[in-house]
C-alpha cells in the first residue's frame, strides 16, 4: 500500500509540474512535502522516497533547499542534503545553499553538504569546446603570398 502511495506522490508530483518541471518561486510543492516527510518512516518507504526525490528533478529542488537549510533535525538535513548531491545537474541551483551549510560546521552535516557539493560538480555536463571557423582556421594556417606563389603552410 505505501508503494502505491508513493507511486502516486511521484506521479502527482510530475503532472502538477505544468510540463516544464518548475515549482513557482517560494511555493512548496505538496507531493514533494509528503516525499520529505517519508524519509523518516520505515526503511523500505524511506528508500522509495529517497529513490523518487532524487529522480523527480528541478521540481523538488527548491522544497529540499528550503529544508536543508531551515530544519530543525540535523538527520533530515544530511538526508535532504545527499539527495540533493544525488540529483546531478537538475540541483545545480543548490550549490550556493549546500556551500553555506559547509559554513556552518555541524558535524555530519558540513561533510554531506561537502560532499553533495563534490557530486554536483563532479557531475555537471562538460562544456564543449567552440569549434573554430574556418575563416579563423584560414588566418592561422596561410602563409603570406602562398596563394600567389600555389603553395600553403
Amino acid at each position: 500500500m505505501r508503494t502505491t502511495a508513493l507511486a502516486l506522490l511521484v506521479l502527482s508530483l510530475c503532472a502538477g509540474c505544468g510540463g516544464d518541471g518548475a515549482t513557482p518561486r517560494g511555493a512548496s510543492d505538496p507531493a514533494v512535502s509528503r516525499l520529505i516527510a517519508a524519509l523518516h518512516e520505515g526503511s523500505a518507504t524511506h528508500g522509495e522516497a529517497v529513490a523518487a526525490l532524487i529522480t523527480s528533478g528541478a521540481a523538488a529542488v527548491p522544497e529540499l533547499i528550503r529544508v536543508a537549510q531551515a530544519s530543525k533535525d540535523t538527520l533530515q538535513r544530511v538526508r535532504v542534503v545527499l539527495i540533493l548531491g544525488e540529483m546531478g545537474p537538475a540541483a545545480e541551483s543548490a550549490i550556493p545553499a549546500l556551500e553555506e551549510i559547509v559554513k556552518e560546521q555541524v558535524p555530519h552535516l558540513a561533510e554531506s553538504a561537502a560532499s553533495a557539493l563534490k557530486n554536483l560538480r563532479r557531475k555537471r555536463p562538460a562544456e564543449k569546446p567552440r569549434e573554430q571557423t574556418w575563416e579563423e582556421w584560414w588566418e592561422e594556417n596561410r602563409t603570406p603570398g602562398a596563394m600567389e606563389a600555389g603553395q600553403s603552410k
